[in-house]
């Protein structure tokens, strides 16, 4: 008995030391070997697809954050100069019902914080404090509400209150909601063409994938801009790239986040300014309202735009009047940004009622005058821009006591009248402007082109230019010169006469300065075609700077063909 049990032990042990699989042992019958199972071949895994829809579910509420930061470059002699600032606006988009079947009635609103200093730098040596003008072209922050109607496909963005490049480049960005009117696959590409007043071109998309992030499926995009600047922005701003990965969600059919960057560049004078941009937009929050708070949200909107109204036509006390009830009645309102952008405009129309007096007016235009010609000289972009600014408010606010003003008898009060009024955004005004370029005094002629070529204002007749470019005064014809460069585009009918009238200036004039401004005025809106008019201008100029210009005008037209 022992000795059986202890036989049981080590048969146990030898299976315990070569496996758990049966052996074979002495006088067994030979057992067949199970053939090794066949490998299967591996599946392909199944295609990403997706079906991209905008949510159009009434009620449905998110708010982004739309974080973009600027860099621009310039070399200043043999420094180059960095200043980099940043903007944060806060995105409120809407859904209302809308009798239309699969849309919705889209209420969208973008908060726009003021501009925030980042750095400035001088060959990356980082200076205290960036240059006065330079700090007074920054945004001060502005709100937008406004509403649209949103398909399943195609849903319209709404950007800052910008102008611009900038403008052109976050609407590249921001308005990418509009979807192929199928089910695709990772991989598939598709094009949209934009046609904006700024900007014409295209944007390519592609469908790289789909991923997981917190428990939620995010589709990943890329999106490419390409074109070119239109409106007025080609004949000083050179498109360059904007490209951007954009997440989608899945299953809330909504906006997650965008990374995007962008680059232009500004041409005018005779260094080129290089802009960088990286825009980040992000998910904060995300609800859905219930019919009584949207319907309570419908009446705030009708409130706001009454007050609005009230604004733009100057009733400024009938607007305070319903800006201050409506702070009573909805304090807890999500559209308090434009509340505070109302009283902010409502401020400023009762600070300019009662702000200068005519002699205190005519004055500040002449100082501006001054500092727009210092501009110049310097070929210092903020100045100049800093000065417009300035001038277009004015512009704005005192236009009915400017336009008595350009018909005083007095020249010099109606030359200043008349250069103010070139800056408003009435097209009346800047027609009373060309006007006044033919007025029989010479100091209001000046002033008159002086304003024209500083406003850089498109669609100038042709016809008053060329009679400028003949006129008897020096400061005259340079200025109708600097008018051509600024607004006149190289694709408009006007420009081989120009170019021939230009040229026997450029040649034929005793003024050093009206004949630099021809030149310029030639390689703004010239070709490879008129080349020879600059190489027989070069074998007539004496002066040092001038030949340089013509030289370089030169590279340029040649890098156009």
């Amino acid at each position: 008995m022992l000795q059986h049990r202890r036989h049981i032990l080590h048969i146990a042990a030898l299976i315990a030391l070569f496996g758990a699989a049966p052996a074979t042992l002495a006088g067994d019958p030979p057992r067949k070997s199970k053939p090794a199972p066949r490998e299967k071949p591996s599946k392909k895994p199944a295609p990403q697809r997706m079906d991209f829809k905008n949510n159009v579910l009434p009620g449905q509420l998110t708010t982004h954050e739309v974080r973009r930061a600027t860099r621009r470059s310039r070399l200043t002699g043999k420094s180059l100069e960095t200043f980099s600032y940043e903007q944060v606006a806060t995105w409120t988009q809407i859904n209302m019902a809308d009798p239309k079947p699969a849309t919705a009635t889209l209420y969208q609103m973008m908060a726009d914080g003021p501009a925030k200093v980042l750095g400035y730098f001088k060959d990356n040596k980082q200076l205290k404090s960036a240059p006065t003008a330079a700090r007074s072209l920054l945004s001060r922050g502005s709100t937008r509400l406004e509403s649209a109607e949103k398909s399943m496909r195609d849903s319209p963005a709404l950007v800052p209150r910008v102008e611009g490049p900038e403008r052109a480049i976050l609407e590249l960005v921001l308005d990418v909601a509009h979807w192929p009117p199928k089910r695709i696959e990772a991989g598939h590409k598709w094009e949209r063409d934009v046609k904006a007043p700024d900007f014409t071109g295209t944007q390519t998309f592609e469908f790289v994938d789909l991923t997981k992030e917190g428990g939620e499926t995010l589709a990943r995009l890329t999106m490419y801009g390409s074109g070119r600047f239109s409106g007025g922005l080609e004949r000083e701003y050179e498109f360059g790239k904007v490209q951007a990965v954009i997440h989608w969600a899945r299953l809330d059919q909504r906006l997650e986040r965008i990374e995007a960057q962008a680059s232009w560049r500004r041409l005018r004078g005779d260094v080129p300014v290089e802009y960088d941009m990286k825009i980040q937009v992000k998910l904060l929050h995300a609800q859905r309202l219930a019919e009584s708070v949207q319907e309570r949200l419908k009446q705030q909107v009708e409130a706001i735009n009454l007050a609005a109204r009230e604004t733009q036509l100057g009733h400024t006390r009938d607007a305070a009047k319903l800006v201050e009830g409506f702070v009573q009645q909805y304090p807890d309102s999500p559209w308090m940004p434009v509340i505070a952008d109302l009283r902010a405009k409502i401020k400023a129309q009762n600070d300019a009622q009662a702000r200068l007096s005519n002699a205190e007016l005519l004055k500040s235009i002449g100082t501006l005058f001054l500092e727009l010609e210092a501009a110049n000289e310097k070929a210092d972009d903020d100045a100049r821009e800093s000065a417009a600014n300035l001038l277009s408010a004015l512009a704005n606010d005192y236009g009915p006591r400017l336009r008595k003003h350009a018909e005083s008898a007095d020249e010099q009060t109606r030359g200043l009248a008349i250069f103010a009024l070139a800056f408003s955004a009435k097209p009346d005004d800047f027609a009373s402007v060309e006007d006044a370029c033919s007025d029989s005094s010479t100091r209001v002629r000046t002033l008159a082109i002086s304003a024209i070529a500083a406003s850089g204002r498109s669609g100038v007749r042709a016809d008053l230019l060329l009679k400028l470019l003949e006129d008897k005064t020096a400061g005259v014809r340079a200025r109708a010169a600097d008018a051509v460069t600024a607004c006149i585009r190289r694709d408009d009918l006007s420009v081989q006469s120009l170019v021939e009238a230009l040229e026997k200036i450029m040649i034929h004039d005793d003024t050093l300065a009206v004949r630099r401004s021809a030149i310029r005025a030639i390689e703004a809106i010239g070709g490879p075609g008129d080349i020879p008019r600059l190489e027989q201008a070069l074998s007539h100029e004496l002066d040092r700077d001038n030949r340089a210009a013509i030289q370089r005008a030169i590279e340029r037209l040649r890098a156009r063909g």
